[in-house]
C-alpha cells in the first residue's frame, strides 16, 4: 500500500504520513490526460469514510463533501479530494502512479474484500485512527 496525494498542507499536523509539499506537485505536472485520472480516482473503492468537508488549500477553488475519506486500487491509497486537485491543477502525480492507473486504462481493478479491509485497516492506523 503507497499514499499518493497527501501535501502536507493539507494536514500539517500528520508529518509522517503528508509530507510533500503541494507546491512541488502544482510544478511537477506531468501532462496526464487529467480528465481520466480524475474519474479513476473517482471510482476507486472507498476504504475509509470521514463525514467531513475539505477545502481547496491551493486557491480555494472548490469545496469537497468527505474529501479526508480513503480511497483505494489495491495498490495506492489517496482521498477523495485528489480528483479534484486533478481536475483543477492538474497535480504532478508520482510515474508509479501514473503508469498503474495507465496500465489498467484508467480502469480501477477489482480488489478483494479482504484485501480492501487490510487496506483500510492499516491506512487508518497509519493516519493515526483506531
Amino acid at each position: 500500500m503507497q499514499f499518493v496525494g497527501f501535501f502536507c498542507e493539507i494536514e500539517p499536523d500528520n508529518p509522517d504520513v503528508y509530507s510533500a509539499p503541494i507546491s512541488l506537485a502544482l510544478a511537477g505536472a506531468d501532462g496526464y490526460p487529467a480528465e481520466e485520472m480524475a474519474r479513476y480516482l473517482e471510482s476507486g473503492h472507498p476504504i475509509f469514510d470521514v463525514m467531513e468537508g475539505t477545502r481547496d488549500v491551493v486557491g480555494d477553488l472548490f469545496h469537497s463533501p468527505g474529501g479526508s475519506s480513503l480511497l483505494t486500487d489495491g495498490r495506492f491509497v489517496w482521498r477523495v479530494d485528489l480528483a479534484s486537485y486533478v481536475k483543477h491543477y492538474c497535480l504532478g502525480l508520482s510515474d508509479e502512479f501514473l503508469n498503474h492507473a495507465a496500465g489498467h486504462s484508467y480502469q480501477v481493478p477489482d480488489v478483494p474484500f479482504r484485501q480492501l479491509l487490510e487496506i483500510s485497516v492499516s491506512a487508518a492506523g497509519r493516519l493515526g485512527y483506531r
